[in-house]
């Protein structure tokens, strides 16, 4: 799902709340990929550098962790509380996701 439609898919989309998720896993964008928001204040694609993919993406982490308590799936776990992973080609937690609950960074280095 793009970056900038899941919180209010969280917040107000009804399957949401039928969703059973275990993790959000963000993507590292690389050089022919991404997101950047357009004229029209949506994301398109592809103008992004791969240094501000993590800045964009805990951007929408934080957005995340800031939901509503309400904000909930069927089973009661919340939104803000699920575990989230970022995929990476470094191998390590970048700075941009400091402070942010962000639980596991995996190294996808082929």
């Amino acid at each position: 799902m793009p970056g900038d439609e899941i919180v209010s898919y969280l917040m107000f989309a009804p399957a949401s709340s039928s969703a059973c998720i275990d993790a959000i896993v963000f993507l590292q964008p690389d050089r022919s990929m991404g997101f950047v928001y357009g004229q029209n204040g949506h994301l398109s694609l592809p103008e992004i550098t791969p240094w501000d993919a993590p800045w964009l993406n805990a951007a929408i982490a934080q957005r995340i962790r800031d939901l509503p308590e309400a904000c909930a799936m069927r089973d009661g776990r919340k939104w803000k509380r699920i575990p989230q992973i970022v995929l990476t080609d470094r191998g390590q937690r970048h700075e941009a996701y400091d402070g942010l609950g962000v639980e596991y960074v995996i190294d996808v280095t082929e």
